[in-house]
């Protein structure tokens, strides 16, 4: 602010004195500046002096525009001023001023300067001489006469320096005398001059000279420098003068930059081009932020200045300013210099004073330096592991602080920086690395502050946690002033823990922390006493509260750092850990006895348990006073041991947890009556209502039993939940780590053997279920450290008790489980035991293990590769040989697929004699594949067979089952069906693969494998693949493979003929070349993907592409049906563009079909796809999506072929025909469409059973050999195929006979416009039917609408020849397409010429030029 007001003061000034210049220059009367621009002119009336005497000697000398110089021997008239105030001061109004700028030389002679008067004595005017001859005299004679009275006054004036001389003459005042602008003298006081005049005053009397007069002698002139004379006819004021004298010189000129560094800066400056020798020196003026304009004296001959002990980064202005002996003159510019930052100095020697698990005290030492720059220090600090930003706080300029709010056991890098104001840079950082303390038992937690005055605070806190540490203190004030600095200053250290600080210089939003530090370590003592006075505070049914006291109760120091609770029954166990003399417990159970201990800790170890357990009891809780009952509204609670009853209130009925008011009118058959039954009393419950109880004793869970039927009924009560007391106990067993497996297995073996005498609940067997399957998968690998010995009792123990729940004694038990849990956990069993024997195999233990209801064999294949077959068998009865199960690998299994996965390397076998009753039914929940009676059961044993590691799940080779059944009390059997349990879905047996081999009365041999034929797909029933013979079965296969890869093959060639040969470009061998490819997709596919069952979304991928592709095949004979219409009956439908049709038919042909089986799969995704093959499946009549579309296509065809025969039996001749040349046509005609229309596939339509087996044969035949009937009959029984067979097999040059070619130019200029249209016609007929076209010439007829042409075909060219009419001719044309297809011979049509009406001659002699000419151009 003090800046900018003496800028503005400044500004001011010059602006004043630069206005006050130009109103004085106004103001006066004369000016003559006396320089080299002007010369001798009065720029105020444009009046020029003359020179006199010897005017070489007055010149013009000096820098710029210079100044007025003469040498004493010769003056200057300036003009004549008689009758002015200048002349005549009597004249004057106010005031004569006069002045100039004035440099003399010395000279002892008086001598005149300027004036007006004639003589240097008593003569009107004004003179300016000098007095004295002495050339020491440097007086200088100011004169004014007014013709009365005369004043006159005297300055001293140095010779050869430049001087301003003025006065200022009032008639009242008198005469006022200046020197450089300052007043010197006054002359108030006159004397009587009257003024004299001689002769010659009439000539130059009152003019104005310099340096002399015409009236004196030539050596009264002066050797003198002259500089802008002015006159005025006023007084001037005190500050014009001023102004004169200061801005005579120009202001130095100072240079725009600075030199300088951090902290000094140098100026340079150029002077004013005159100094008129009244320049003295300069004062040099600088500013900045901190000072205000202060000024600096410098000589005169100093042309620069070096400021030092500057502040870096700072701004500073400079101005220099002429200075004067008798003032200060004019100012230049300011210029504004920077100095340059300076980076300030690093902290030194940073530590870590103190710390603890959440503050760190940092120290370090100031930059060396001036200590004055540093403004404060920046403190930043992150985690070392952590990508966030570092926290940054600014601190004062104190060597140490504080850092706070830390984490505890967290490494820290903290970086610590000098900085200052805008002026400096900050410094490079000091860092390091602290890790605060890993607990907080050394630090301070607990304070309490308390004003122990207006500016006092007293602070109290504990000492920390240690008990192994002495301490002494250290209290720190944290706070923030406003500029957001942060100040730490200690206000005590000591080993007291209370202190008193003043708050006199600290604001009172402060923090105080106090930090503690080890003075001393005492030496820790082990403990050899238990804890003190143990007390059972207070308990209840889930808690118990304890306190007691420290071994060292009565010591200074407690050396015992916690301590740890055990509590436990014959159930549970309870270890709790505290630091406390106290403890409460929770997680105890009602009703349950309990023993506890407690033990001291330190880290030298535990001490002793106290030298006897205390015991307790927990009481019961009661539901019904806690409200924690789930009983009914309308029941009543009471409480029991350990649980409540509900009990239904008068007029309701129900479990007591869901009651309903009783319905009037029903009777006692609307009710189960109560009863005990199973050790438990159900209420008395209606109909189609649930009853809960609690289950027997020694159990604990919840009963349930339904009551249905009419009249009403029990059914079996579901025990499921139930289980005795000491089955809960050992399952709970399995969640300790440290206990033994082997003994807790050897313990379930016994207890659950059936001569124990101990009853299995439904509950028990379930959780034994689920207890062996822990036993199988943590078994063996837990116990391996164990020997040979112990795993092999240990498996002998597992095993054991999966054959004692499945006695017989316990299958009544499974009874009272719903039957989805019996079948969960049966399957779970069988998977568990699997489990088992693959660790067995694992660890090359014995080959078997046997028990009276389960038999478990394994057997190494690394010696059995070579052999034939792997057999393995098992006893079911001991003693009896022929109760044995036996299952025969064949050599193609043990071998494996190197392909697909690596060769197994040993077979597993586990037999359960009496699981299946346990497992749902066949056909109760499986129906696809097979209908069974509701009466269907297992009645042999349940075998479980592995190979280990499998990597394909379907073989070519079946594996055969050879299993023993029972046998009814008529010595009969059931008919056997051979099953294996699939658990993909839903638990059921399915048949899919499997078939019965052979049987008799007590065994029964199963084949199992995956294998198909083709007959299935057009199956519409039930799969009869089951039911045909295996002989008839092996057959069929080999039938479908072999004829499929033929067709594959034969599709392939044709597929290659159609594409590449030039005569077979018609609109038919488009569709041709379409079926070949879909036919030859399907049949791959069909080879290659019909068994891949094994994923079941990569199967149904595969049934959706084989659906799509034989929906193509027979869309595409479809549309061979509708060509063969268009070429026999639409005879000239080709008036449509072939590449029209062509397109309309790819659309047709390969789009359609997308249709159906996106909508298919939409509707029922999974039909596509079943256990056996990748096809459709017969559920929900889901086949019929392929079905109905082929028999639609196929019925369409019929039509075609009965439209086909039609038209060949009416174009036949009506004389003189012979037979067996018709029939044969008939007939080869028929062999060929039949093949062409797919109609052979009807026979897989009547394929339906047994006595339909033929059927199967004719259709796997027929349908598998199609494309080779294809390629034969339109590729090989073509004789211009096979002359093009011929011609490539010998490498011939093409015939020129079979190329699609127009008639020549010659032979269509010859025709007629009319003959040219009719020509179109014929073209486009031998565009679409090529097949007209053979080896021979052929002569025909066609008809367009009322005309009849007569058609000559010749090596594939057409030509048309005379005019007629007739039905007949119609007919013939037909039969000429129909021989083309056939390939009959050019002799057939030439017969059916000869049998074109005789009538019309002009057709007949038309044909017979046309076929001379032919016979010409072949010779």
């Amino acid at each position: 602010m003090k800046f900018a007001c003496c800028m503005l003061l400044l500004t001011i000034v010059q602006i004043k004195g630069t206005a006050d210049n130009l109103r004085l220059i106004n103001s006066a009367a004369h000016y003559w500046p006396l320089n080299r621009l002007n010369r001798l002119t009065d720029l105020k009336t444009n009046l020029t002096g003359v020179k006199h005497g010897k005017i070489e000697n007055i010149l013009y000398k000096g820098p710029g525009n210079g100044f007025l110089y003469t040498n004493g021997r010769a003056w200057v008239d300036l003009g004549n001023f008689t009758g002015s105030c200048i002349a005549e001061p009597s004249r004057c109004r106010e005031a004569l001023t006069v002045f100039l700028w004035l440099k003399y030389f010395p000279n002892r002679n008086k001598r005149y300067f300027v004036g007006t008067s004639s003589h240097l004595t008593y003569s009107e005017g004004f003179t300016i001489y000098k007095q004295s001859d002495d050339i020491a005299n440097n007086t200088i004679v100011l004169r004014v006469n007014d013709g009365q009275r005369e004043w006159s006054g005297s300055l001293t004036l140095i010779p050869k320096v430049w001087s301003h001389v003025m006065f200022t003459w009032e008639p009242k005042s008198g005469l006022a005398i200046f020197q450089n602008c300052n007043q010197m003298a006054l002359a108030s006081r006159s004397k009587v001059k009257t003024s004299t005049r001689n002769n010659q005053s009439n000539v130059l009397e009152h003019h104005l000279s310099l340096s002399g007069t015409q009236l004196s002698h030539s050596g009264v002139g002066a050797r003198a420098v002259y500089e802008d004379l002015t006159v005025l006819y006023r007084k001037m004021e005190s500050h014009e003068r001023n102004w004169i004298c200061r801005d005579k010189l120009e202001a130095p000129k100072l240079n725009s930059t600075c030199e300088g560094s951090t902290r000094w800066l140098s100026i340079r400056w150029t002077p004013p081009l005159m100094t008129y020798d009244i320049l003295s020196g300069y004062n040099v003026w600088w500013w900045n932020t901190f000072l205000n304009w202060t000024k600096f004296i410098s000589r005169t001959e100093k042309l620069t200045l070096n400021f030092t002990d500057l502040d870096p980064g700072s701004l500073y202005k400079f101005r220099i300013q002429n200075a004067f002996r008798f003032s200060v003159g004019a100012s230049s510019k300011i210029v504004e210099c920077w100095t340059k930052t300076e980076v300030l100095g690093n902290p030194l020697n940073l530590t870590v004073e103190m710390k603890s698990h959440v503050n760190v005290l940092l120290k370090w030492t100031a930059p060396s330096g001036r200590y004055e720059d540093i403004k404060g220090y920046k403190i930043r600090y992150n985690e070392v592991e952590s990508k966030r930003e570092p926290t940054e706080i600014r601190a004062g300029p104190s060597t140490s602080f504080l850092l706070t709010g830390l984490s505890m056991n967290t490494k820290y890098r903290v970086q610590v920086q000098s900085y200052g104001d805008q002026r400096f840079l900050d410094s490079t950082p000091a860092v390091i690395t602290v890790k605060t303390e890993y607990d907080d038992k050394s630090s301070v937690k607990d304070k309490l502050l308390q004003m122990a005055g207006p500016k006092a605070v007293h602070v109290t806190w504990q000492r920390p946690r240690d008990k192994y540490k002495v301490f002494a203190y250290r209290a720190f004030v944290k706070w923030e002033d406003l500029e957001g600095q942060k100040h730490v200053r200690e206000v005590y250290d000591g080993n007291a823990t209370s202190c008193v600080y003043s708050m006199m210089d600290v604001p009172r939003s402060q923090i105080i922390y106090i930090m503690a530090y080890e003075v001393q370590r005492i030496a820790l003592e082990p403990i050899l006493d238990p804890p003190m006075d143990v007390n059972i505070v207070s308990r209840s049914w889930s808690h118990v509260v304890l306190n007691w006291s420290s071994p060292f109760y009565d010591r200074t120091v407690d050396f015992a750092d916690s301590y740890r609770l055990t509590i436990w029954s014959n159930k549970d166990k309870i270890s709790i850990t505290t630091s406390k003399t106290h403890a409460r417990i929770n997680g105890l159970k009602q009703l349950t006895n309990y023993l506890l201990n407690v033990q001291a800790w330190n880290e030298l170890g535990f001490g002793p348990f106290l030298p006897k357990d205390m015991s307790f009891r927990t009481p019961d809780y009661d539901e019904c006073v806690y409200n924690t009952h789930t009983c009914h509204v309308k029941a009543t609670c009471i409480n029991t041991d350990g649980s409540y009853l509900c009990e239904c209130q008068p007029g309701y009925i129900g479990t007591g947890r869901n009651c309903e008011e009783i319905p009037e009118g029903l009777g006692d058959e609307s009710f189960c009556p109560q009863e005990n039954y199973v050790g438990i009393e159900w209420r008395r419950t209606m109909v189609d209502r649930e009853d809960e109880a609690a289950c027997p004793k020694g159990t604990v869970g919840v009963a349930l039993r339904r009551c249905t039927g009419t009249p009403a009924v029990w059914e079996l009560p579901d025990l499921g939940d139930c289980v005795s007391r000491w089955m809960s106990d050992i399952s709970k067993q399995l969640n300790n780590p440290n206990v033994s497996l082997s003994l807790l297995a050897n313990q379930l073996s016994s207890l659950t053997d059936v001569k124990s005498g101990k009853l299995l609940y439904a509950g028990d067997l379930k959780l034994l279920v689920d207890v062996i399957g822990v036993f199988a998968k943590r078994g063996l690998r837990i116990e391996k450290n164990e020997t040979s010995e112990a795993s092999e009792e240990f498996v002998k123990d597992v095993v054991g008790t999966a054959s004692n729940i499945l006695h017989d004694k316990n299958l009544l038990s499974w009874q009272y489980m719903p039957k989805d849990s019996q079948t969960e956990k049966a399957s779970s069993l069988i998977d568990s035991l699997d489990v088992v024997a693959l660790d067995m195999a694992n660890a090359s233990q014995s080959k078997s293990a046997e028990t009276e209801n389960i038999v478990i064999s394994v057997e190494s294949l690394q010696n059995v590769r070579t052999k034939k077959v792997l057999v393995m068998s098992q006893r079911t009865e001991k003693g009896d040989e022929s109760s044995r199960n036996v299952v025969s690998f064949p050599i193609s299994w043990l071998r494996g697929d190197t392909s697909s996965g690596p060769e197994p390397d040993f077979a597993t076998l586990v037999s359960f004699k009496t699981l299946g009753p346990l497992l749902p039914p066949r056909g109760k929940q499986r129906k696809q594949n097979y209908q069974m009676t509701d009466h269907a059961s297992i009645n042999s044993a349940v075998l479980s067979v592995n190979l280990r590691p499998l990597a394909n799940k379907t073989f070519k080779d079946p594996v055969a089952i050879t299993l023993r059944h029972s046998v009814d009390g008529g010595g009969k059997t059931n008919e056997p069906s051979c099953v294996f349990l699939e658990t993909d879905k839903n638990i059921s047996w399915s048949d899919a693969g499997c078939e019965v081999n052979s049987t008799n009365l007590t065994h029964t041999v199963c084949h199992c494998y995956h294998l198909t034929s083709f007959a299935v797909l057009m199956s519409v029933k039930e799969d009869v693949s089951t039911r045909i013979s295996k002989p008839h079965q092996l057959a069929l296969t080999l039938i479908t493979y072999v004829g499929a890869s033929i067709s594959v093959v034969a599709l392939c060639l044709a597929f290659l003929t159609f594409f590449f040969f030039r005569f077979s470009k018609s609109a038919r061998t488009f569709i041709h070349k379409n079926l070949s490819v879909a036919l030859i997709l399907a049949q791959l596919l069909f080879l290659f993907g019909i068994n891949k069952t094994k994923n079941e979304w990569v199967c149904r991928g595969i049934a959706m592409a084989l659906h799509y592709f034989f929906l193509v095949a027979f869309a595409w004979m479809a549309i061979e049906g509708v060509m063969l219409y268009l070429m026999l009956v639409k005879v000239f439908h080709t008036k449509t563009a072939p590449t029209k049709s062509k397109k309309i038919f790819f659309v047709i042909g390969w789009g359609l079909p997308v249709v159906i089986v996106v909508t298919s799969g939409v509707l029922f995704l999974e039909g596509y796809g079943t256990p056996a093959y990748c096809w459709l499946s017969l559920e929900r009549g889901f086949i019929w999506s392929f079905v109905g579309p082929v028999l639609l296509v196929l019925a369409f065809n019929f039509v075609c072929l009965g439209i086909t025969f039609h038209v060949m039996a009416k174009s036949g001749p009506s004389s003189n025909r012979k037979r067996t040349s018709r029939i044969r046509r008939w007939s080869k005609a028929c062999v060929l469409l039949t093949c062409i229309l797919g109609l052979s596939w009807m026979f897989g339509v009547f394929y339906i059973n047994q006595e339909s087996l033929f059927m199967a044969y004719f259709f796997t035949i027929f349908n598998t050999l199609q494309g080779l009937f294809i390629f034969l009959f339109h590729c090989v029984g073509d004789e211009k195929v096979r002359r093009e067979y011929r011609r490539v097999l010998c490498c011939h040059e093409e015939d020129k006979r079979y190329l699609l070619t127009k008639p020549s130019s010659s032979e269509s200029g010859k025709s007629d416009s009319r003959s040219k249209s009719k020509r179109g016609y014929v073209d486009n007929f031998k565009g679409k039917n090529q097949t007209m076209s053979d080896s021979a010439d052929s002569l025909g007829t066609i008809e367009s609408k009322r005309n009849t042409f007569v058609v000559h075909v010749t090596d594939g060219q057409v030509r048309v020849r005379g005019v007629s009419t007739g039905e007949h001719s119609r007919s013939l044309v037909r039969n000429l397409r129909l021989s083309g297809e056939s390939g009959s011979s050019s002799e057939q049509s030439t017969n059916h010429i000869q049998h074109h009406d005789s009538n019309r001659n002009s057709t007949a002699s038309a044909a017979r030029e046309a076929s001379e000419n032919t016979r010409q151009n072949q010779r």
